[in-house]
């Protein structure tokens, strides 16, 4: 038993030292990682999504689902690529908040095991862009920092190794050694800016098809409203006028009898004048018989 714990002992030993070697060897055969140059911008994509319609299953009737405007903010880390031959570069980014202290690392990185953890490789091109959510408020002010990671492969004999053991069998096993990092970038700072209430998207709806009711309609029972009152003046009352009675126009009722009994007490006093002549007439031509 005494034995086997030496072995054992011995062995971790060995793998230690061995991994250790192995990534002084190849740092020494690369040039130092240096730290990363990066910018952040707050970036949108907006899309729209259309309105859908289906139909329910038990009334018919239409059911229409408005469509929305999407923004689809990020964050997006653009960080210049680093080549080595042979060794993957990954990269870390830690936050704070500006006026604070306490940094949050967003990844994570294993050394000697068969991954690497959840730190994001570098692409083939130029740049990596890292894309985070942007949940912060507005005004916000967001403090950034990058650090790159230089690993490359190892293999070594899985049963030895103190952090794989013998679960994995007694075949090889290639496992991730980090050679080297470049220790944490300068701070970068972004403040979020103003975000404006989205306007929704215009929603379609079909026109409804009229449908004849089976109830009579009611005739309207609103009464009518009351006429105002008003202060008019109430009208003078007609008088009728005689058939006989000539319309003078621009003759008023007080001038009309007047200029009537004049005439009429002119014919009276003709009629008389014209009595009296004849009785006279008369009485002289009975008086020229009687001679």
């Amino acid at each position: 038993m005494a034995m086997d714990r030496k072995t054992c002992v011995l062995a971790i030993a060995v793998s230690l030292i061995t991994i250790s070697l192995a990534a002084e060897v190849h740092a020494a055969r690369v040039k130092p990682i240096s730290a990363s140059e990066f910018t952040v911008n707050y970036e949108t994509d907006p899309y729209d999504v259309p309105p859908t319609y289906s139909k329910d299953q038990y009334t018919g009737e239409q059911i229409v689902t408005p469509g929305r405007h999407v923004k689809n903010a990020s964050l997006r880390v653009s960080i210049k690529n680093q080549h080595y031959d042979s060794y993957q570069v990954y990269y870390n980014i830690r936050i704070k908040g500006h006026f604070g202290d306490s940094w949050t690392q967003l990844y994570t990185y294993n050394n000697g095991t068969p991954t690497i953890g959840t730190v994001q490789p570098q692409s083939s091109g130029s740049f990596t862009v890292i894309s985070l959510r942007p949940e912060y408020p507005a005004g916000a002010e967001v403090d950034f920092q990058v650090e790159a990671i230089l690993s490359h492969k190892v293999t070594i004999q899985a049963a030895t190794h103190p952090m794989l053991g013998p679960k994995y069998g007694t075949e090889p096993r290639v496992i991730n050694v980090v050679s080297e990092t470049s220790g944490w970038s300068e701070k970068q700072t972004i403040t979020m800016p103003e975000t404006p209430t989205p306007e929704p998207s215009p929603t379609i709806t079909p026109t409804p098809t009229p449908t004849k009711s089976s109830t009579p309609t009611q005739p309207s029972t609103e009464t009518p409203p009351t006429p105002s009152q008003t202060s008019t003046p109430s009208p003078s009352p007609t008088v009728p006028t005689s058939p006989s009675q000539p319309q003078t126009q621009g003759v008023s009722r007080d001038e009309f009898y007047t200029v009537t009994a004049v005439l009429i007490a002119t014919i009276v006093a003709l009629s008389a004048a014209v009595v009296t002549l004849a009785l006279k007439n008369k009485k002289a031509k009975r008086a020229g018989n009687k001679k």
